[in-house]
């Protein structure tokens, strides 16, 4: 998503240069553009969080339509994340980790803890926290949506899987603990032998891993056996 930009120019000689006056106003229009798309965001799911809570609708529809309930409920899923992602671009990364818990606890409680709208529902607060460090968060989304993954019946060779790992390596790297980064990426690595092309895609091509084996002597080039 390209409509944030991380930071402006900090120094004023950076601003008051031709060059620097360019950016600046472009960066700052940018910026403006995140919460504008921010405020549409908001406003949005909160529309969405008025309709649930007013009861209306909550009468499933004949046939395998959904309720307007569940409509509004699915609507805000696919919304909090963008939301959040627009949050972390401005570099407000705790209020992109309120939106991400509290859009994560309606998941559950409306489609049930082990439904795949949940086990998405973990995946940006558990990106949000390896981002800040919090190694024990993480690890304990990771394990809640891993416990999903199984009781879905999600193949262990399964790339969503692979990626949802991916985070609790990196966090372990993170906090420099590079022994049981190397144990996640190995129990990765074992699991996706059986799917080489997924294998590819999700890891092999991986410039952490690399990093990882780099840094234990190994070759440079993963393989999957």
């Amino acid at each position: 998503m390209g409509l944030c930009p991380r930071r402006l120019p900090a120094r004023r000689a950076d601003r008051d240069s031709c060059r620097g006056k360019a950016d600046y106003r472009r960066l700052a229009t940018r910026r403006a553009g995140c919460r504008a798309a921010e405020d549409r965001f908001r406003s949005g799911i909160a529309r969405m969080d008025e309709f649930m809570a007013s009861g209306r609708g909550s009468v499933d529809s004949a046939g395998d339509r959904k309720s307007p309930q569940q409509s509004a409920l699915l609507v805000r899923t696919y919304s909090a994340p963008v939301l959040s992602e627009l949050l972390v671009r401005q570099g407000r990364v705790v209020d992109a980790e309120i939106v991400a818990r509290e859009n994560l606890f309606k998941q559950a409680r409306g489609f049930g803890r082990n439904s795949g709208q949940t086990l998405e529902g973990l995946t940006a607060p558990a990106q949000i926290l390896s981002a800040r460090g919090r190694l024990d968060d993480t690890a304990l989304l990771t394990d809640a949506a891993l416990e999903i993954f199984d009781h879905i019946g999600a193949k262990r060779a399964s790339s969503t899987r692979a990626i949802t790992r991916l985070t609790l390596a990196e966090a372990y790297i993170g906090n420099d603990n590079w022994t049981d980064a190397v144990t996640t990426f190995d129990a990765i690595s074992r699991d996706m032998a059986g799917n080489p092309d997924s294998y590819g895609r999700v890891l092999a091509a991986n410039p952490v891993w690399a990093m990882v084996l780099l840094r234990q002597g190994r070759p440079a080039k993963p393989s999957n056996g």
